[in-house]
């Protein structure tokens, strides 16, 4: 990807403003606690796939649970 990190920094902190706009704003508030918790829902995933994915059980948990990502696995890394 061209100027990286660079870029990935400057998208974050454009999505800082526009959450920061959000919240000035009275009549952006209910769209912001609504993207807020959108984004604990994905942070809780992506903790919750990487927990099961790092198990040290992780040849049982194979057949049990589909994986987050085949890259999850000790074994394709």
């Amino acid at each position: 990807m061209p100027l990286f990190p660079s870029t990935s920094y400057a998208t974050i902190a454009g999505i800082a403003l526009v959450f920061a706009a959000m919240a000035v704003l009275p009549e952006q508030r209910v769209t912001l606690a609504a993207s807020a918790m959108s984004v604990a829902v994905i942070v809780l995933a992506a903790r919750l796939c990487r927990r099961r994915s790092i198990a040290p059980d992780v040849e049982t948990r194979r057949d049990a649970v589909a994986p987050c990502a085949a890259s999850d696995f000790p074994e394709n890394r």
